[in-house]
């Protein structure tokens, strides 16, 4: 693993992320990227936090860098327990080209965690809008996402409401 990447990733408050920027700066290529990847399955936690912020912000200029690894994505959606991996797990996987068996398994992973109200809040927030997007990806989703955004309206969470309403408006 590039020894600068985990430099400028490493750290031991995993809610710091000062140095993400410079991360970001140093991805400019798929080669970079691939480094960049590779950290997601670090053993230490907010190294893989940090790295998997610095993927999601790259990601949403660079589609075309998370798709050689969409196999590996979908095998960390389906294994991880990192509550800050599970966050953008949730908005990558959006951004990946699926086929339509994988947008099966993604969109009731995310439906998952969506409804799951042991999820962290984050988690469930991410994943609810990672179901908005897949729907906007697949208009024949739209009716599923309205089934979902219905069920979560029964939930009495200000956070889950608002998030609702905003999507709602969305659609």
């Amino acid at each position: 693993m590039n020894s600068e990447l985990s430099h400028l990733l490493i750290g031991r408050d995993i809610r710091t992320n000062q140095r993400n920027q410079e991360v970001i700066k140093r991805i400019k290529d798929q080669a970079a990227f691939n480094e960049l990847f590779a950290f997601l399955f670090h053993h230490e936690r907010a190294l893989v936090m940090r790295a998997a912020e610095a993927i999601e912000k790259i990601t949403r200029q660079h589609k075309e860098y998370i798709q050689s690894h969409k196999a590996h994505l979908l095998s960390l959606m389906q294994t991880s327990d990192h509550v800050e991996l599970k966050w953008h797990i949730a908005q990558l996987l959006p951004r990946l080209e699926l086929s339509n068996s994988e947008l099966t398994v993604v969109w009731h992973k995310l439906y998952y965690w969506a409804m799951n109200p042991n999820e962290g809040k984050i988690v469930r927030i991410n994943a609810l809008q990672g179901l908005h997007q897949l729907s906007l990806l697949h208009p024949s989703l739209k009716g599923s996402l309205g089934e979902v955004l219905t069920q979560l309206g029964y939930e009495k969470t200000p956070w889950l409401r608002a998030s609702i309403r905003k999507l709602q408006k969305r659609l």
